[in-house]
This record gives C-alpha cells, sequence and structure tokens, in this order.
C-alpha cells in the first residue's frame, strides 16, 4: 500500500435487503460469482424467479450421488457402486487409485454446474 493513498471506503456494507433493479445484468453478476459459467438459460430463470427465490435456490445443497465405480481396475469396490468409504487394498495400490482419480474426474464433470 502507498503511505497516504486514499482508501475508498465500500458503498455499503449493509445487510439490508437490495431494493435495487433486478434484470439479466445482476442476475448475470451474481450467477457468474456464485457458479461456474451461468448460461443465458440460468440467468433468464433467475430474473423470472427474482432475486430472493434465486439466493434460496443459490443457498440450496442439493443431493449429490457419490461417485461410481467405472473401472475394473478398483480392486474393492465393485462396477456401478461407490467406492467412497471403501479402503484401499493391501499392496500395489496404483491401479486402485488411477481408477478412482478417473471416477472422481468423471463425477465433478458430471455434477458441475448442472441445471438448478
Amino acid at each position: 500500500m502507498i503511505p497516504n493513498q486514499i482508501i475508498e471506503q465500500p458503498i455499503s456494507l449493509s445487510l439490508s435487503t437490495y431494493t435495487g433493479q433486478w434484470t439479466e445484468v445482476e442476475a448475470a453478476h451474481l450467477l457468474r460469482r456464485t457458479m461456474f459459467g451461468p448460461t443465458l438459460n440460468q440467468i433468464r430463470a433467475a430474473v423470472s424467479n427474482g432475486l430472493g427465490e434465486t439466493v434460496s435456490s443459490l443457498l440450496t445443497i442439493p443431493t449429490i450421488n457419490p461417485p461410481l465405480t467405472i473401472s475394473s481396475e478398483e480392486a474393492i469396490a465393485s462396477f456401478g457402486q461407490t467406492w467412497v468409504n471403501s479402503v484401499y487394498p493391501a499392496g500395489d495400490t496404483q491401479p486402485t487409485e488411477n481408477a478412482r482419480l478417473s471416477s472422481m474426474g468423471s463425477w465433478l464433470m458430471e455434477n458441475i454446474n448442472k441445471e438448478q
């Protein structure tokens, strides 16, 4: 920080309810900061739903299924079952670790930015 620099204060630190406009511009601003690249349909839905409902839906934790075994290299959990609570096998764990990383990557891509 430069000495004697004027630090501009934020407009408001209040927790009072937002009363400004709720258009695609404001909705896009909110969604860009709370999602991974919102779509135009998501922005328009947020405007249509209103600010209150949009914020509520963003703060609601969705039910997400755990990642499933997608590789025969997984030594403990059977194909199509979750490995989340499974232990690592004794001995060489690299194939199981690779299988779980692959499963986790697939699961993440499936769940990232799901339509709300």
